[in-house]
């Protein structure tokens, strides 16, 4: 699977060499997992923040999305959708490659972890208990966490975001056997 999901950027970046652009890739999803972890079962598609992409994210889509039939595929998803925390693109973490057109970064994992905990999905838990398995360090900018880092949706911070967050803290601090 990682041999796949390495084959699409390398095609993206082909893609972007083509055009003569640059474009930043910011990955994140179970796809990140299993691409630079090592970890998580095999994924349909690898998660790509839209923004960043700008005009090109809609002929991305058409060249490497799910319509295609390739598989992995890309799957272009606005900021907006995993609500991701305010900064989340300072944060996020540079990935080597042999990309001449392509710059990779992935969420930091605070950030992967958050942008789980609005849908909280049993695959979503599932990502997130390996994200905290593999990186023991997430309990602090966890519970640093507040609706502010959420600004552009405060009430769904109140409703789902902060609920799951809590239980996640409940889980990593040992006091909750259930995810």
């Amino acid at each position: 699977m990682r041999d796949e999901l390495t084959a699409l950027l390398h095609d993206i970046d082909a893609w972007a060499r083509a055009q003569d652009v640059r474009l930043p890739c910011y990955l994140l999803g179970g796809g990140v997992l299993r691409l630079y972890d090592g970890v998580g079962d095999r994924t349909k598609d690898l998660d790509c923040v839209e923004e960043p992409l700008g005009d090109h994210a809609a002929a991305l889509l058409e060249s490497f999305g799910e319509t295609t039939g390739r598989k992995p595929y890309l799957d272009v998803v606005s900021g907006g959708l995993p609500v991701l925390p305010v900064g989340w693109r300072e944060r996020a973490l540079p990935q080597e490659g042999d990309w001449t057109h392509l710059d990779v970064f992935r969420l930091s994992p605070a950030d992967h972890v958050a942008s789980k905990l609005k849908a909280f999905r049993p695959h979503d838990r599932r990502d997130i208990k390996t994200l905290c398995d593999l990186y023991p360090e997430l309990e602090q900018p966890l519970a640093a966490l507040s609706a502010q880092d959420f600004w552009q949706a405060p009430d769904v911070w109140e409703r789902r975001i902060e609920p799951h967050r809590d239980r996640v803290l409940a889980w990593l601090r040992g006091a909750s056997e259930a995810l």
